[in-house]
């Protein structure tokens, strides 16, 4: 920018018709901007701009213009064109057209957001207006809620439901992006597609074959009915390809000479396609348009500088293979970071970098016996990932929390052990905090710090309380207390996989005096039981 202020000083050269590319001046702070011409010249000698680093938009005069060196062409514009489209529309009848008290929500929900936070800016597709102008199909979104979610919540505009097909005048020029409500610290049944290396590898969420499967049907119908004519120009493209097993799948093209390449956004893979085997896909083909991209990209936790022979081994051990991934982290581009682990049905079959490296030292073996919670969901609760407590069994217990005699948490005495390791644990140095713009969702696993001993605490995110605070379950007691984002942290890896140690009880044999207890019940029950 400095740059930019420094040659226009010295500059009298006036912008060179008809080029659209020029610097202009910004008529509140009378600094030089890159811009964009985007009108005729007015009987007023103006022109309008758009300034390509920030999407605003002026009249200028034309002597408030300047021809534009190339050396200023190289950086790309910073600004891109956003859009909630499609996942939220406005309350009238014009899917784009917004009224004032909707505006004015939006405003509100930017201005609060980013006086206390970064807003992470979810891209979900490309798309254009009559081909001509792209915009980004997004969500903004904090730790605590979405835009789309604030602007439904207001009631200024509803909620559409998936795959809602798109007005006539909007074209993709991408597939849509998902995370597939995929929780950090969640246990998801995987089937590894392709792999790269343990830093970047595919895989098919096993609860998602259902829609593979009409979506392949989908395909098959509609190659059916179509043939090769089309010359493919440029990357980018989006098409359906013919892959070794003469079946259609989903593909964007990513080179266009000297020979066609393919990226298959179902699976990962990138393959030479000749010509003969594409197929374009129309505009209307919203049942295969408008369905998330399957394959989600993923690495392992805390691997780095693989060998080539560990990564050998790796594409060995896992692809094509369904697997159990425990979901770590997620990376600001959308990939999960880390999965923690990644759990065959027989065994672990790799975790950290030592035990990769261990594999390719020992050649193959058969993978350690690990047990897994056969009736595992995904989900992460204050009740799904306890110990195990067996019906009729006589232990000694402490009771670590009260709500009331029908709602209370119990941890076992044998236990103390496991407790201390997780509370020394969390004494160690830990993440500086949650990443920026992570959407905090109900289930989510994190450490949270207790407002009575300021210890941290491995914790299970409840509720939103309000636009800035949120209501954590402290997984090891029980106890409920609703914090800043200031007192969240990410889950060390290790921990995860470490069973809730409070795990709820009611009594046996008694019921609440006229549907509720007492006060003075809950009180004698902590006097009795937890002091």
């Amino acid at each position: 920018m400095a740059e930019i202020q420094e040659y226009c000083e010295g500059l009298t050269h006036p912008h060179t018709w008809p080029q659209s590319v020029c610097l202009a001046q910004y008529s509140e702070d009378k600094r030089w901007y890159r811009a964009l011409i985007v009108s005729d010249v007015t009987s007023a000698e103006e022109v309008e701009v758009m300034y390509v680093d920030y999407g605003n938009r002026e009249l200028v005069s034309l002597t408030s213009l300047r021809s534009i060196n190339e050396h200023f062409l190289e950086m790309k514009a910073q600004a891109f064109r956003c859009s909630l489209y499609n996942l939220i529309q406005p309350n009238g009848q014009d899917p784009f057209v917004w009224d004032e008290a909707a505006i004015l929500a939006f405003q509100e929900f930017v201005d609060a957001s980013s006086n206390h936070f970064e807003l992470q800016c979810t891209i979900f597709a490309l798309a254009s207006r009559n081909n001509r102008e792209l915009f980004n199909i997004v969500d903004l979104m904090t730790p605590f809620q979405s835009a789309c979610q604030f602007l439904t919540e207001r009631g200024v505009a509803k909620r559409l439901p998936p795959h809602t097909p798109l007005a006539a005048s909007v074209q993709l020029h991408s597939f849509y992006y998902s995370m597939h409500e995929i929780k950090i610290g969640s246990e998801e049944d995987v089937f590894i597609t392709h792999v790269d290396d343990p830093q970047t590898f595919y895989c098919q969420l096993e609860r998602c074959a259902g829609v593979l499967l009409q979506l392949s049907e989908n395909i098959s119908h509609l190659s059916g009915t179509m043939s090769c004519l089309e010359a493919w120009q440029k990357s980018g493209e989006l098409c359906l390809a013919r892959y070794t097993d003469s079946h259609w799948y989903r593909g964007v093209l990513t080179k266009t000479k000297p020979t066609k390449e393919v990226f298959f956004v179902d699976f990962g893979n990138t393959e030479t396609i000749g010509e003969d085997h594409l197929l374009p896909i129309p505009s209307d083909a919203h049942d295969i348009l408008l369905l998330p991209m399957q394959a989600i990209k993923c690495s392992l936790a805390d691997v780095t500088n693989v060998p080539q022979e560990a990564t050998a081994w790796f594409k060995r051990a896992v692809l094509e293979r369904q697997l159990k991934a425990i979901v770590v982290a997620k990376e600001s581009g959308g990939k999960l970071e880390r999965a923690a682990e990644l759990l065959a049905s027989e065994g672990k079959v790799g975790s950290d970098r030592d035990a990769l490296l261990n594999e390719v030292e020992e050649e193959v073996q058969p993978p350690l016996s690990v047990e897994m919670d056969a009736e595992s969901d995904g989900t992460c609760d204050p009740e799904g990932s306890c110990v195990v407590v067996v019906s009729a069994l006589t232990v000694l217990a402490y009771v670590s929390y009260v709500n009331n005699p029908s709602d209370f948490y119990v941890q076992l005495a044998s236990d103390e052990a496991q407790l201390h390791s997780i509370s020394e644990r969390l004494k160690d140095e830990m993440p500086a905090k949650i990443p920026c713009g992570q959407l905090l969702q109900a289930g989510d696993l994190i450490c949270a710090l207790y407002s009575d001993d300021s210890l941290w605490y491995r914790a299970v995110v409840k509720e939103k309380a309000s636009d800035h605070l949120i209501t954590v379950i402290h997984v090891d007691y029980g106890s409920e207390e609703t914090v800043s984002l200031e007192m969240l942290k990410p889950i060390p890896c290790e921990l995860l996989q470490v069973p809730n140690q409070a795990f709820a009880c009611c009594l046996s044999g008694f019921s609440p005096s006229e549907g509720s207890w007492l006060s003075e019940a809950k009180d004698k029950m902590c006097i009795s039981w937890v002091t």
